[in-house]
């Protein structure tokens, strides 16, 4: 999971390094912090480009996971999404993607997203236990 510098400073990655740690995978789920948050995820864009920026420099892969359809995703943060991936490239940040898993959304049983279908007007949910 991607943290803050300050939840996650420069010398572990390095001490990662180190240890053979060399792969890795990034659930960003979304370029937008609006989704992100409503996901319960609080990193931001900033935090995201600092995670690469550190695994660029120690020599780490990364396959980023996101997720494609969020109940409360909009166009807008559609396009925040693949800003912030022009942005990865822009940053010549790109080199330590090795490769990208863009999932569909699937709710799964017992899960904050599935206690909100009816407030999110989410239908045919099947079960997906």
């Amino acid at each position: 999971r991607v943290r803050s510098p300050k939840q996650t400073p420069e010398w572990e990655f390095e001490m990662a390094a180190k240890a053979g740690f060399y792969r890795l995978k990034l659930g960003i789920e979304s370029g937008s912090d609006k989704v992100r948050k409503h996901i319960g995820k609080n990193e931001t864009n900033h935090d995201i480009y600092y995670t690469l920026e550190m695994c660029k420099k120690y020599n780490m892969v990364i396959t980023l996971l996101l997720i494609i359809g969020y109940p409360t995703e909009t166009s807008a943060d559609f396009k925040d999404t693949m800003d912030m991936l022009e942005e990865i490239k822009a940053r010549n940040l790109d080199t330590v993607v090795e490769k990208i898993v863009i999932n569909e959304l699937y709710i799964s049983q017992n899960t904050g997203l599935m206690e909100q279908v009816d407030i999110l007007d989410i239908h045919d949910v099947g079960n997906t236990a």
